[in-house]
């Protein structure tokens, strides 16, 4: 009787497990880093990251810019951690409070620089090597770099790097690059990206 029963797995093993297994040869694909969206409808469907950012440009009534489809930007989106993290915006632009305390002007300042008047991702726009660019918030201390990292490290290669050049105080690292929506692309920030000479 207990060969019988340690017979039957093998036998369905056998019978469901023949034929099962597909090619082993190594069939490349492209990752699609389409959203098939527009930049406001993908931080309104992210909320579980965007929830604060939503918040925070429907304060500012800068929705728009986040819908518009007549040029391509480049868009640095804060995620939930950029807000709470010490030193974060909430401390930053809030005094520690909530949304509803932002100061409204000094956050749509802060806003406008992170959107890029153009194209600029790592799947061919941008190099290792810093390019200046042009942000929506124009002042004399708007000014950015982007780049993507060249760094053989695991952690940095080949993501998003913003002011990553001399005379910046601050480099900071996209937490994900390169998403492509309807209306330009989107890179991820967990901080505020601040140029500091």
């Amino acid at each position: 009787m207990m060969r019988y029963i340690l017979a039957l797995p093998v036998l369905l093993f056998c019978v469901y497990g023949c034929g099962m297994q597909g090619s082993y040869d190594y069939e490349p694909q492209r990752a699609d880093n389409h959203v098939y969206v527009d930049t406001w409808d993908y931080i309104v469907q992210r909320q579980d990251v965007f929830s604060m950012l939503k918040q925070t440009i429907e304060l500012c009534g800068l929705q728009e810019l986040y819908t518009q489809g007549d040029k391509p930007y480049t868009y640095l989106l804060w995620d939930n951690t950029a807000f709470t993290r010490s030193g974060g915006i909430l401390a930053k632009y809030a005094n520690g409070g909530g949304i509803e305390s932002l100061d409204a002007e000094a956050v749509t300042n802060a806003l406008l620089y992170h959107i890029v008047d153009g194209y600029y991702h790592g799947l061919g726009t941008l190099t290792f090597d810093p390019t200046p660019v042009i942000t929506l918030w124009r002042s004399q201390r708007a000014m950015m770099t982007l780049s993507i990292a060249g760094s053989t490290d695991v952690y940095l290669y080949s993501r998003l790097l913003v002011n990553d050049n001399l005379g910046s105080g601050q480099r900071v690292v996209a937490v994900t690059s390169n998403l492509i929506t309807t209306n330009g692309v989107i890179h991820v920030l967990d901080r505020e990206a601040v140029y500091t000479p």
